[in-house]
């Protein structure tokens, strides 16, 4: 992404550092089931306030136990749905993951984008 002057990528402990921008896409992607409930639960709420209006929520996790995790990948995403509180736009469960889409898009990407 060095290429992209709008882009920005981050290594941080998202339990303890959260930056104070918004962004128009937010992915939670093979690290939600290192967390008990309550820390993933905060950090969803931290993705939803900090998402634009028109900004998307990824989440996908693996579906199968993971040795020493608190979580399984399918509860991490019920969990991120749930407190996020956005509108689910796409869900794909395959027998090794789960992918989910969340947005506030009323009907239409297309639509919202004036498309």
């Amino acid at each position: 992404l060095a290429h992209f002057a709008h882009a920005r990528v981050e290594c941080a402990d998202a339990r303890r550092r959260w930056p104070d921008v918004t962004f128009d896409l937010i992915i939670l992607s093979e690290i939600g089931y290192y967390l008990d409930e309550a820390e993933l639960a905060n950090i969803a709420a931290r993705c939803r306030a900090s998402l634009r209006s028109s900004g998307t929520l990824l989440g996908c996790h693996w579906r199968h136990r993971v040795d020493h995790c608190p979580l399984s990948g399918d509860r991490v995403q019920a969990i991120i749905g749930e407190v996020a509180g956005l509108r689910p736009w796409v869900c794909r469960v395959e027998n090794d993951f789960r992918l989910d889409v969340w947005c506030d898009a009323d009907e239409s990407v297309a639509r919202d984008a004036g498309l």
